[in-house]
C-alpha cells in the first residue's frame, strides 16, 4: 500500500490530504457507479503537490486504470476473482478545471478532484464523468505535465484502489461512508432523510402515563348469586276429552251352510275405507255446485239478468 509517490526524474511527489479516510476503507473500497447521472467518488481524490517550480506553468491530470483482465466477486472472505474481465475501454484523461497554473499556486492548497463522477452509461456521458466498467478493480491515476514539455509524469497511490459496482456489496461500505462523508449527513440517524415528512405522525414527547391502580379482588360475599334460568315448561297437545269410539266388529259366524243361507253377508269396511268415501262424496258435492254456478252464470249472460230458480231449472234440463 502506497500513500506517497515521488518521481525520481522531477523530484516531484504526490500524497494524499485525505489519507486517514482512504485507510479506513483499504481494501475493500467500493465505488457505486449509476448511469443516470453519475457518481462522484467518496473519499475524495485530494492530492498535496510538492517539489514544483515556482513560476513554472503545471497542469493536472486524472484517469483510471483498469488494474487487470479479472472481473471479481464478493464473498465472505473478500473480493476474488471470478471470470475473465470484459474488453478494456480507452483511457479517458480528465485535466484539473483550473487547467494551467504556476507551481507555487498548485503546492499553496490540495488538488481535488470531487466534482469528476464515475458512470457505467455509454450513451450520454457528460464531461465531468468518467467510464467504468462494473465488478472490475481500477486504481485512480495523477498525470502533471509542465507547459511545453510533451511528456506527462504518472503518479499512483496503491491506497485509492477500488472496485467498481452497481450496488454496494460490502454491507458495512455505506454505513462507513454515511459515517465519513459531511455530504451525506441527511443520512444519518439525525439527518434530514430520517426525519418525519409533512403528514406523519411525530411521537409525543410527554412522559409515560402512570400505570394503572391495581384492581381489588373480588371476595364471595361480593359475587351477585346466580339466577336461575327458567325453562318454560314444555308444550303439551291438548288431547280430546272423549275419544271416539272405535267401530265395532261383527264377529265372524261360524262356517256352517245354515249360517251361510240364512244370514245376511256383512262386510266389515276399514276405516280408511270410510274416510275414502267421505272424500268421494265430498267432491262429488262439490262438482255439482260447481255446474250449478256454471249454469247461474250461462243463464245470467243470455238473459242480462238475475235468473229465478226456475230458470235456473230449466237451464239444467237444456244443458247437455
Amino acid at each position: 500500500m502506497t500513500t506517497t509517490a515521488t518521481s525520481t526524474v522531477s523530484g516531484i511527489s504526490v500524497s494524499l490530504s485525505n489519507q486517514e479516510q482512504w485507510e479506513k476503507f483499504y481494501p475493500h473500497t467500493e465505488m457505486v457507479v449509476t448511469r443516470k447521472s453519475g457518481r462522484l467518488l467518496f473519499p475524495h481524490l485530494k492530492y498535496i503537490l510538492k517539489g514544483l517550480d515556482d513560476e513554472k506553468e503545471y497542469s493536472v491530470f486524472v484517469h483510471f486504470e483498469r488494474i487487470d483482465d479479472w472481473k471479481y466477486k464478493f464473498t465472505f472472505a473478500g473480493w476474488d476473482k471470478w471470470t475473465e474481465g470484459d474488453e478494456k475501454l480507452p483511457i479517458d484523461m480528465k485535466q484539473h478545471k483550473e487547467e494551467w497554473k504556476c507551481g507555487r499556486d498548485w503546492m499553496k492548497d490540495p488538488v481535488s478532484f470531487d466534482y469528476i463522477k464515475i458512470t457505467n452509461n455509454t450513451e450520454d456521458k457528460k464531461e465531468n464523468e468518467i467510464l467504468l466498467q462494473s465488478m472490475h478493480r481500477y486504481l485512480p491515476v495523477i498525470s502533471i505535465q509542465k507547459k511545453g514539455d510533451t511528456e506527462k509524469e504518472e503518479f499512483r497511490l496503491g491506497i485509492t484502489e477500488f472496485v467498481a459496482v452497481t450496488v454496494y456489496q460490502n454491507k458495512n461500505m455505506p454505513s462507513l461512508k454515511v459515517e465519513l462523508n459531511p455530504r451525506a449527513s441527511g443520512f444519518r440517524q439525525t439527518g434530514g432523510h430520517n426525519k418525519p415528512k409533512i403528514g406523519d405522525k411525530r411521537l409525543s414527547d410527554a412522559p409515560p402515563l402512570s400505570p394503572p391502580p391495581p384492581t381489588k379482588p373480588v371476595t364471595p360475599s361480593t359475587v351477585p348469586p346466580t339466577v336461575p334460568l327458567t325453562v318454560p315448561p314444555t308444550v303439551q297437545l291438548i288431547q280430546p276429552a272423549n275419544p271416539l269410539p272405535p267401530i265395532p266388529v261383527t264377529p265372524s259366524l261360524p262356517d256352517s251352510e245354515e249360517n251361510q243361507m240364512e244370514q245376511p253377508l256383512k262386510i266389515d269396511i276399514p276405516p280408511n275405507m270410510v274416510a275414502f268415501q267421505y272424500l268421494a262424496n265430498l267432491q262429488y258435492q262439490q262438482m255439482m255446485n260447481s255446474m250449478l254456478i256454471n249454469n247461474m252464470v250461462t243463464c245470467w249472460l243470455n238473459n242480462k239478468q238475475i235468473p229465478k230458480r226456475e230458470e235456473i231449472d230449466k237451464c239444467d234440463e237444456k244443458t247437455p
